[in-house]
């Protein structure tokens, strides 16, 4: 929570800084999240996705007509339906879905093209950083006789979950449409996010998330010329 906190006092800082050709927007959305997992490692009709939701503050810097400049600080739910090298074995057996908060800073370039009217289209692409602030594990377990229902266990990352690469790091992608509605624009989207950093360093799992953004931005000041 401290981070996301340390990131909206930044983005403060930064907009206020910032000329009229500057958007300020608030977005939200929601999809599916899931890991990857290792080569070979297959379970035929099992499906590895968790619901995925998040929420972000967006603020763009226009480069040129159709070009700007943005960052995103954003507090996201990611995650995976079963985590892969979780205790399995003998006797009594678990399994473990995975739910991680991250708080998020990724940064675009952002190309925009108006299409007649109210409507323009757009894309942006980008790099983040990305930082776990908490989550917990939902454990399943089988073999037993009088199995107990499922129980959360919040990571302890000083101690069993000290290991947990708590930093990630991944490329943003979206597509979409806009349409002018009052004082600014609503905007929905397609989003995809591809991590590059491995969850748990003695197994390649990297966070994926697609989602359907929904947004409002606004012009901050008036337009310049």
């Amino acid at each position: 929570m401290r981070s996301l906190l340390v990131s909206i006092l930044l983005l403060s800082v930064f907009t206020l800084q910032l000329s009229g050709q500057t958007t300020l927007g608030v977005k939200a959305q929601t999809g599916n999240a899931w890991l990857t997992f290792p080569d070979g490692f297959v379970i035929e009709a099992y499906d590895f996705r968790i619901p995925h939701w998040g929420y972000s503050i967006e603020v763009f810097r226009q480069l040129s007509p159709k070009l700007a400049l943005g960052v995103a600080p954003g507090y996201v739910r990611r995650g995976s339906e079963r985590e892969i090298g979780f205790i399995n074995g003998f006797g009594p057996r678990f399994r473990a879905q995975l739910y991680l908060n991250y708080v998020e800073l990724p940064f675009y370039l952002k190309f925009k093209q108006r299409l007649g009217g109210r409507f323009s289209t757009f894309a942006q692409t980008g790099a983040g950083l990305s930082y776990l602030t908490g989550g917990y594990r939902e454990v399943e377990t089988f073999n037993v006789g009088n199995p107990p229902p499922n129980e959360n266990r919040p990571f302890d990352f000083e101690g069993v979950d000290e290991n947990i690469n708590r930093l990630d790091f991944g490329w943003y992608s979206s597509i979409g449409f806009s349409y002018r509605l009052g004082p600014g624009e609503v905007a929905i989207s397609a989003d995809y996010y591809h991590g590059f950093v491995d969850f748990n360093p003695f197994e390649p799992l990297k966070n994926r998330t697609w989602a359907v953004g929904l947004g409002y931005a606004f012009r901050l000041g008036k337009k310049e010329g």
